[in-house]
């Protein structure tokens, strides 16, 4: 249907304000402010937690200056501790008058030698720059890629969301660095304690067939992280005046705000010479929110089946430099691009880990380009393992469909989370979590898992920590996982 020039401006904003409210509301991100802000009522010990994400605001008329402000971070944490290290938090938590503004800032004292051990945040990516001292800052990229850098006084470097990272000391005098965020709760998965100090613990079968050594060096390493008093943080104040409650407090978008006054402006300049422009706003409005949600590329119309480079086309080596894939010509789409039978026929699994994973992801299935889903199967031979990993990206619907398979995850709290899986049932791992499956039956087990995300990632625990290339040091390594060089360099070859 054609929109002609005399339909009424006010139903079309009123669209760009409804669309623009559910659009914010889909995206994977920190609740959005709909007021200029919502200073949080902290959870009181031992209350249970709100049957809602996030945190109800003060009442506006009890919010007072030093609200906003917040001494926590002034003064250096003790770093005597096995890693040499102390991390004072500056989030939501700490610092109340952050929630819904969608930043944190922490504090990385180091003492010589000393290291934040390797960890992810699976809900932010992360700026270090560095104060004082010098730092080695270095991650890990889904593709087994380590990228690092000595970073010193009033530098910075930049750590994307969800990959495995950390900061080292090479230095002979302390150092500070001071991290920020774009989440009002990171939340952190240390590599060593989610792996090794799982409460309940990973088994050990699991975790030695991860990381092909046998199970004294698993209960060697477990040995280390049974009462690590890391990365529990050091205690930072909370700011001041936070002692009102409120029942809650909801919104859907910051971008939601400014757009929609950015749109009832544009109305009002325009409305007497075109009814067209809402339509602009709309279409201008959609496009910038679009863009600013960590989230998949949304699409603009039905299909975008992808055109993605091969390595060693011509096409590849002129990659556009955007994120995501061109579209395929929609003259030249036909049936068969919305097509895969890639998970149709069971994959080898003659190897050190007895199993194998076929994705249907865009790069393998074109036609998931622009619609936010991918899925996979899992093969797993008796005994087999899916090795502990995590996606940055997405969340996973774990889906037998034969055999009996164990899978879990580990929180951000270190809490180990497992079920024994029938034909039929389904299991949950939230996005950025480390997780596996396992077969603990005596037969091949098949395994559907689904994704929302059409690229989730792989950050695959051993070959990030210990097949990276180039490699992480082993004094990194050794100091995050308080083991001597021998155990390192043992599990090094095993990747």
């Amino acid at each position: 249907m054609e929109c002609t020039g005399n339909m009424s401006a006010a139903p079309l904003l009123v669209l760009t304000v409804a669309v623009l409210a559910v659009l914010a509301s889909t995206c994977a991100a920190d609740p959005e402010p709909i007021q200029d802000f919502c200073v949080a009522v902290p959870r009181a010990g031992g209350e249970a937690s709100p049957a809602y994400p996030g945190f109800p605001c003060k009442p506006v008329s009890a919010v007072v200056s030093d609200d906003f402000f917040f001494a926590g971070l002034a003064a250096a944490g003790s770093t005597d501790n096995p890693f040499g290290a102390s991390l004072k938090p500056g989030n939501v938590e700490a610092f109340p008058a952050l929630n819904t503004l969608g930043v944190a800032i922490n504090r990385v004292d180091l003492a010589p030698g000393g290291v934040n051990p390797l960890h992810s945040h699976p809900r932010a990516a992360e700026l270090v720059h560095v104060i004082t001292g010098r730092m080695l800052v270095g991650f890990v990229s889904t593709a087994g890629k380590y990228y690092s850098k000595v970073v010193g006084e009033g530098e910075t470097f930049a750590i994307p969301r969800g990959l495995m990272h950390f900061q080292y000391n090479p230095g002979n005098a302390s150092a500070r660095a001071m991290t920020v965020f774009n989440s009002q709760l990171p939340g952190v998965v240390p590599a060593a304690t989610a792996l090794f100090g799982a409460d309940p613990e990973i088994p050990d079968a699991v975790l030695a067939k991860s990381f092909q050594v046998d199970a004294e060096i698993i209960k060697l390493l477990k040995s280390k992280f049974k009462n690590p008093g890391w990365p529990e943080p050091a205690a930072a104040s909370p700011a001041q005046g936070t002692t009102a409650t409120q029942k809650s407090c909801t919104g859907s978008g910051s971008a939601t705000q400014v757009e929609t006054s950015t749109a009832s402006t544009a109305h009002t300049g325009a409305m007497s010479r075109t009814s067209s422009a809402p339509l602009l706003v709309l279409s201008a409005a959609l496009a910038v929110l679009a863009s600013t949600c960590i989230a998949d590329p949304e699409p603009v119309q039905d299909f975008c089946v992808a055109v993605v480079p091969r390595a060693g086309d011509a096409a590849a080596a002129a990659c556009p430099a955007y994120p995501g894939f061109p579209c395929k010509p929609a003259s030249t789409v036909v049936s068969d691009d919305f097509f895969f039978a890639g998970l149709a026929v069971a994959s080898d699994t003659d190897n050190r880990f007895g199993f194998n994973v076929t994705a249907a992801n865009a790069e393998t299935f074109p036609g998931l380009n622009t619609l936010g889903v991918s899925i996979g199967r899992v093969d797993l031979a008796p005994g087999g393992v899916n090795p502990l990993h995590s996606h940055p990206r997405a969340t996973e619907l774990i889906h037998v469909v034969a055999g009996r398979v164990l899978a879990g995850f580990v929180s951000t709290a270190g809490e180990f989370y497992s079920k024994v899986l029938g034909e039929g049932e389904t299991f949950v791992v939230p996005r950025g979590m480390i997780h596996f499956q396992y077969n603990v039956g005596g037969v091949a087990a098949q395994v559907i898992t689904a994704f929302n995300s059409q690229m989730p990632g792989v950050v695959a625990a051993g070959p990030t920590l210990f097949g990276s290339d180039p490699e992480i040091p082993d004094a990194v390594l050794a100091k995050s996982f308080q083991v001597d060089a021998k155990i390192i360099k043992l599990l090094k070859s095993k990747f």
